[in-house]
């Protein structure tokens, strides 16, 4: 497993190559740039802007003055002051280089559109937001998916079964745009249970987890009752039972265990998504995540925080998919990487 797992680790750096690529040249093809407006700025102005931000230079250059930037680490002294140019997400002090330095890592670059700030002070103040959303909204999709799931597929043509797959073909036709603010009218505006708007104690995470997790909580019930259907008529399921074993054995630690594949493989993007934020429930909520950050940077051609954001999205797209294959051999053992 060890050697699968170093190739996969390579392979991801392949492809975070090819997205970065990718994402820089798609950029500088879309009309217009950071420093235009519709009053417009004088030309002198703007070529001085570009020069003070390296948009003057070829875009080879440019690529590669950015990709260093994020990829190649520094070590500094402990007491360096971090600058709008210079300010890493990963900040280590270390003792391994010598007394009183640091081990730096991952500079995303300045904002081009907000000029006191940094592409690395904006992940950091919204990315963990959206984490805590990803993951509440993560927990509402296994806590419901699952149990819907596995009740249809125990309860095969039943009324559990249809009403448990009505519910699911509900929650994958009404998008988030449209529940989001339902849930809001009801239980804020109506109600007044929960509180509308904002981000702080666990009141304000209900309803965007509950938005986000049901939608995705149909598609892990789908999954999982396709999958428990097919399972429960497998051989060792019929040895299983005819050894005399609990039916709560034979389906919770048999059956589910296996049927739970497709399920993991789904989670890994699904994961990535929710994990680094969605632009859509946090801009209903009032929520300050990394989603709204990303789609305000993409109108204002904001290059870093667009690069930024893609880059982060991308390894965590990467890495969850390694960990999800790596789970494949948890769940059946017949499964191997050597």
């Amino acid at each position: 497993m060890g050697q699968y797992i170093v190739r996969r680790i390579l392979w991801m750096f392949v492809a975070l190559f090819a997205i970065s690529v990718v994402t820089f040249l798609l950029m500088r093809l879309v009309p217009g740039g950071p420093f235009n407006t519709e009053r417009g700025i004088p030309e002198a102005v703007r070529r001085n802007l570009e020069a003070r931000y390296n948009l003057d230079a070829p875009l080879i250059q440019q690529y590669f003055d950015y990709m260093g930037g994020l990829v190649v680490p520094r070590v500094t002294p402990t007491d360096w002051r971090q600058s709008q140019s210079e300010h890493y997400l990963i900040n280590i002090e270390t003792p391994i280089f010598g007394e009183g330095t640091a081990f730096r890592w991952m500079n995303f670059g300045p904002s081009l559109n907000s000029p006191n700030r940094t592409v690395t002070s904006i992940i950091e103040d919204s990315l963990p937001i959206s984490v805590q959303l990803g993951f509440a909204a993560i927990l509402v999709a296994l806590v419901i998916g699952i149990p819907v799931g596995t009740l249809a597929a125990l309860r095969q043509n039943t009324f559990w079964d249809y009403s448990s797959m009505a519910i699911a073909v509900t929650g994958v036709s009404v998008p988030s745009i449209i529940s989001a603010p339902l849930l809001k009218y009801i239980f804020a505006v109506n109600l007044k249970v929960l509180p509308p708007n904002g981000w702080g104690g666990i009141e304000y995470v209900i309803l965007p987890a509950f938005a986000l997790g049901f939608i995705e909580s149909a598609l892990i019930a789908r999954l999982t009752r396709a999958s428990l259907l097919q399972v429960l008529r497998e051989d060792y399921i019929r040895t299983a039972r005819s050894k005399g074993l609990p039916e709560r054995v034979v389906i919770g630690w048999h059956a589910l265990k296996n049927s739970m594949i497709p399920v993991v493989t789904v989670i890994g993007p699904l994961a990535a998504a929710l994990l680094t934020g969605t632009f859509v429930v946090e801009t209903i909520f009032g929520i300050p995540g990394l989603g709204r950050s990303f789609v305000a940077s993409i109108g204002n051609r904001d290059y870093p925080l667009i690069m930024g954001t893609v880059m982060l999205y991308a390894t965590f797209v990467v890495i969850g998919n390694l960990l999800v294959d790596l789970t494949y051999a948890l769940l059946d053992p017949r499964i191997r990487y050597d």
